[in-house]
């Protein structure tokens, strides 16, 4: 018997641009958060999707938000109540804080 894989995409949660659009958070079902760099956006072949440059795992969840704080700054807001401050580095995501969102 053979076996078929099929492409199966998470759904993506949320998208935010940085304040300066040079960086791009998208938040996917699975619980990842790809970070996209503008600058290499001009390396990606014709026809080739575009590559995240960097990952972080957090929780599953159904819904999220989120939102730029600065530059280097994201926070996410999950559907099971936390509150995610990540730093967003050159190439990197790094966790900065994971609290519950009802203790802000």
């Amino acid at each position: 018997p053979s076996v078929c894989l099929s492409n199966v995409f998470p759904s993506i949660l949320s998208m935010s641009f940085s304040p300066h659009n040079s960086d791009l958070i998208v938040i996917s079902e699975n619980g990842t958060v790809h970070l996209f760099a503008s600058a290499d956006v001009k390396s990606i072949q014709k026809g080739d999707p575009p590559r995240s440059v960097a990952k972080l795992k957090i929780e599953k969840c159904k819904l999220a938000v989120s939102s730029f704080g600065n530059d280097e700054t994201c926070l996410i807001v999950t559907s099971t109540g936390h509150l995610y401050k990540i730093r967003c580095g050159v190439n990197q995501l790094s966790l900065i804080a994971k609290q519950s969102a009802f203790d802000v």
